[in-house]
Parts: structure tokens; C-alpha cells; sequence
């Protein structure tokens, strides 16, 4: 016999050992719980004392001023939502173009013909890979088109007339 598996099946015998053991454990850990009498459990329900309230108060309070999701374990010297004193206000964004896919020509490779896109009045034909006024096409397809830009993804589909 090859000693190579000689010590693969040494190896699988010791690990199925060691696993049968453990379920082995587990049984007995698990019979151990379960057979304390009823008696027992009905006990322990009896012989619970009422928690006054004055202490769940005091507990809810020390909870409450124990944060614990900062590091230095105390309030914050700033309010959340507040604006320090000094701090000058943030200009306001730009808003987003309304863009429309008007339409598209051609076959693949296909050109899609956009409204609203900043800085042109007239609708302008663009391809996958081109860039206008910030904006990235990404795909254009037969009847979609992805545009990226202004922290936005528009997925602009055209608009099919009524029947």
C-alpha cells in the first residue's frame, strides 16, 4: 500500500473520530439540560422578585449615557443636525437637466438624438463613449439610452406613441 494514503485514510479515521465524539458531546450536553424535573422550572417563575422601577429608570439612564458607538464613551460637545456658528453655508447645487431620448438612428453602432442637455438648445446626436457638458454616455441601444454625470444615472428610454 502507497504510504501516502495509508496516512489520508489514518487521517479521515481520526477526523470521523473526533466528529462522532463531538455529536456525541453535544447529545449529552443536550440530555443533561433537558432533564431537570418541571417542578424546577415552575420554581424559578415563582421565585422571581419584581424589579422596581426606580431601578430600571437609573439602568436606562446609565445605558443611555454609556454610548457605546464612540470611542471616547462620551456625548458628543456638538448636537446632531446642528451648524457650528462659524461655518458659511453651502452653496446650492445646480440643478439636474430634465435630458429626454428623442430618438436614435442608424443600426449598431447606434446614435441617440438627446433634449435638454446643458449648454445646447437644439437636441444633440451622441454616441456610447461621448462626453457633453459633464454627461457620459455609457450604451446606447435601439430604444435606450445610459447617461453618467452630476452624481446621477439617468436610463432614458423612448417614448413610443399611443396606438
Amino acid at each position: 500500500m502507497n504510504t501516502w494514503a495509508l496516512v489520508r485514510w489514518t487521517l479521515w479515521l481520526c477526523a470521523t473520530a473526533l466528529l462522532l465524539a463531538g455529536v456525541e458531546r453535544a447529545r449529552s450536553v443536550a440530555n443533561d439540560r433537558t432533564s431537570l424535573p418541571r417542578e424546577t422550572f415552575a420554581n424559578l417563575a415563582k421565585s422571581r422578585v419584581p424589579i422596581p422601577a426606580d431601578s430600571l429608570s437609573a439602568l436606562a439612564n446609565r445605558i443611555a449615557g454609556a454610548d457605546a458607538f464612540r470611542l471616547t464613551r462620551r456625548p458628543s460637545p456638538v448636537a446632531f443636525g446642528t451648524v457650528p456658528e462659524n461655518a458659511t453655508p453651502l452653496p446650492p447645487k445646480a440643478p439636474k437637466p430634465p435630458l429626454a431620448l428623442s430618438g436614435t438612428v442608424g443600426g449598431p453602432p447606434w446614435i441617440a438624438v438627446m433634449d435638454g442637455v446643458p449648454g445646447h438648445e437644439q437636441s444633440v446626436a451622441v454616441r456610447a463613449g461621448d462626453t457633453l457638458a459633464g454627461l457620459s454616455v455609457r450604451s446606447v441601444t435601439r430604444d435606450r439610452i445610459v447617461v453618467v454625470g452630476f452624481d446621477t444615472t439617468w436610463r432614458l428610454a423612448m417614448r413610443h406613441p399611443w396606438p
